[in-house]
């Protein structure tokens, strides 16, 4: 009972965290305004529509359509109603993480073990950030980790319930994101080989039980390739299968006569193995820390044998492995895409953790009391110091679109549409908007009466910006601008016509 409640009070300390970041957000992820806008579309399509328009997984934009209108009797009906949907449901995915994560934990090493775990996760700055934003990556960790427990319990006691509920986790994870069917199959596949060569006496799973892991995650990935009419978009996915990249939505496809880059980002391509393996290690210290990287090496490698271990290490092994060719032969890496795998190794730093200490009292010579004091002083200062890490602002560079698009939501004509290069001013400014894959389709367009560009974009000196500053040139006169810096600052242009050409 006393680690329910404790469980408890982790998860109330981790809402509250993030409901303070969130009352204090302003504006959605640069990828949040992609899912918002497949929000959209699925209050005003049918939903096949909506899922074949979309160019990522549809399950995060439905849960944040659904709860859109209730997030409007808070903050209105406005872009504000969305960005708090999509936020809410991140962060209710997040807190809610905490119970499988708790019930790993303490199934690997006890119930303190399992609070300590819980309690690290709530003061990691970095994943409680990506676990409040407009992402799909907190409902996707949510799945797989779920999916990761109840395996758990099926390869420990070859409960077919669990099993099953295993399966059906990594399928709606794979409506999330594609990355956490790896989840499923690498427990079909323990399974099918414990199931081979365990004595019979033993518990644990049998053969055709591993079907039962298969069975809903496979029926569920197969209607998401009906719905859809391919078995993913993702890039990364579609190249290990040896497929194509997928078709863009029609709308990205039309002729557009200004050819404008849509990014300033360098063009990225393979790389070597080691620059790919540094560079993922790099991030791994960003997100856990230079202090519980060690724990959890040390963690993976004295963890007492168990079904449970074998079936986490064998996860992260091929995790990792398949993440550092996907950056070896694309040249991209997300600290988002190691999400999963830190928080799932958070036990085995739990675990050290708490030796740790035991260790400590015991050099110290502290008994009863005194080492509950000392143990609660020890955990003050964990707080202390997580709570600081998380109080500083949530990317203070978007202040400016905002201020833009409160702006433009006063002044721009009934009916107006807006080229906005980053969405941010458009978003608050609640006005139909034209992307930077889009120029020739905006000039096009008799509504247009805006273009919104940062500054940075212009005066880089790169093959981009001069291409954007001759565009600009004759079709728009600067009418605004909004923020302190040079590298901040949002430039608004009211637009003349097209003559002039591109």
């Amino acid at each position: 009972m006393r680690a329910w409640v404790g469980l408890a009070a982790v998860a109330a300390l981790s809402a509250l965290i993030h409901a303070a970041a969130i009352r204090h957000a302003r504006l959605p992820a640069q990828d949040g305004l992609k899912y918002i806008r497949t929000a959209r579309a699925f209050q005003t399509a049918d939903f096949k529509t909506a899922v074949r328009n979309a160019d990522h997984h549809p399950l995060y934009p439905a849960l944040i359509a659904l709860v859109q209108p209730l997030a409007s009797a808070v903050a209105g009906p406005g872009p504000d109603s969305w960005r708090l949907a999509a936020q809410g449901v991140s962060a209710a995915s997040s807190v809610v993480t905490l119970l499988p994560l708790f019930l790993l934990a303490r199934r690997l090493h006890g119930a303190r073990a399992g609070l300590l775990t819980v309690f690290l996760a709530t003061l990691l700055p970095i994943p409680m950030e990506f676990g409040r934003d407009t992402l799909s990556d907190p409902l996707a960790l949510l799945l797989a980790v779920t999916s990761l427990e109840r395996g758990s319990v099926w390869l420990e006691q070859g409960k077919v319930r669990a099993a099953w509920g295993s399966g059906l986790a990594c399928g709606l994870g794979y409506w999330t994101r594609p990355e956490v069917a790896l989840v499923g199959l690498v427990l079909a596949l323990i399974g099918l080989t414990r199931s081979l060569v365990r004595p019979r006496h033993e518990p644990g799973p049998t053969w055709p039980q591993a079907a039962w892991i298969a069975a809903p995650m496979l029926v569920l990935i197969a209607g998401y390739a009906v719905t859809k009419g391919s078995v993913s978009e993702k890039l990364a996915l579609r190249i290990g299968l040896g497929l194509p990249p997928a078709s863009p939505p029609a709308a990205k496809t039309e002729p557009t006569r200004a050819v404008i880059p849509p990014k300033e980002e360098p063009e990225l391509g393979p790389q070597p193995l080691s620059v790919a393996f540094r560079e993922l290690a790099v991030a791994w210290l960003r997100l856990t820390g230079i202090v519980l990287t060690p724990l959890i090496l040390a963690g993976a490698w004295l963890a007492p044998p168990s079904r449970t271990r074998d079936a986490l290490r064998l996860y992260l092994l091929v995790f990792l492995v398949l993440l550092i060719r996907h950056h070896a032969r694309l040249g991209y890496l997300s600290m988002r895409y190691l999400l999963t795998p830190v928080v799932v190794t958070l036990p085995w730093a739990g675990w050290r953790l708490l030796r740790l200490l035991e260790r400590l009292g015991d050099w110290l010579r502290l008994e009863g009391g005194r080492r509950r004091v000392a143990a609660s002083f020890a955990l003050i200062l964990m707080l202390a110091g997580g709570l600081a890490a998380q109080a500083k602002p949530s990317h203070p560079s978007r202040r400016a679109h905002w201020e833009a698009g409160r702006w433009l939501a006063g002044v721009a004509p009934a009916g107006s549409a807006v080229l906005d290069t980053r969405g941010w001013a458009a978003f608050v400014a609640d006005l139909p908007a034209y992307g930077p894959w889009h120029f020739g389709q905006a000039e096009s367009d008799p509504r247009l009466a805006f273009v919104i560009v940062e500054k940075a974009e212009l005066v880089s000196g790169s093959h981009r910006a001069r291409m954007l500053n001759d565009w600009l040139e004759g079709r728009t006169r600067l009418i605004a601008e909004f923020g302190d810096s040079q590298t901040d600052a949002v430039c608004v242009f009211g637009w003349l016509g097209s003559g002039g050409g591109a």
